[in-house]
């Protein structure tokens, strides 16, 4: 991921951000940190800018900092449904599992025919706790793919924290 400052400053504001994600997965994070400074200067109104500059806070453990940046990513983007989950993420690490689970509803009622989107609900719905409220997420994600690996996993997962272990073990057997 070596660039240098010249070949950095002449791309657009996306490579960037994609500079920047690659960078972090990189565990480079001061250096992702420069990057989205000089794209917060540059590009403040493109919610990927703020996308990034909530990764760089979330990495540093800045909390504040990365709510207040997927909030301004989401205004400039509402209708991305992978920064609502950011959100539900950031809502869940700062112990706000009822609004996580909020956010998470709203993007699964947006989009009821997307099988990925219920399953990341559901995932929201379980890592708060609530594997009750996860079910019918993934009842939705299955009845669309029955047969998707994660989706049998985890509703398999969530059938045993339910108590229902025939259901689960009828659902890991189709995995």
């Amino acid at each position: 991921v070596l660039h240098n400052e010249i070949e950095i400053n002449l791309m657009n504001p996306l490579k960037k951000v994609n500079l920047g994600s690659r960078l972090l997965a990189l565990g480079q994070v001061d250096e992702a940190a420069q990057l989205s400074s000089k794209l917060l200067a540059e590009a403040s109104e493109v919610a990927q800018v703020h996308a990034l500059a909530y990764e760089v806070a979330l990495a540093r453990n800045q909390i504040a900092q990365a709510i207040a940046h997927i909030n301004r990513a989401i205004e400039l983007d509402s209708e991305q449904p992978d920064l609502q989950f950011k959100k539900a993420e950031i809502e869940t690490i700062s112990r706000q599992g009822l609004k996580a689970q909020e956010t998470a509803s709203a993007v699964a009622l947006r989009f009821p025919g997307d099988p990925m989107i219920q399953l990341r609900a559901a995932r929201v719905f379980s890592q708060c706790g609530n594997h009750a409220g996860a079910e019918p997420f993934l009842l939705k994600a299955g009845a669309k793919w029955s047969k998707h690996p994660a989706i049998l996993f985890d509703f398999s997962t969530n059938q045993f924290f339910l108590g229902k272990t025939a259901e689960a073990e009828e659902a890991i057997s189709r995995y």
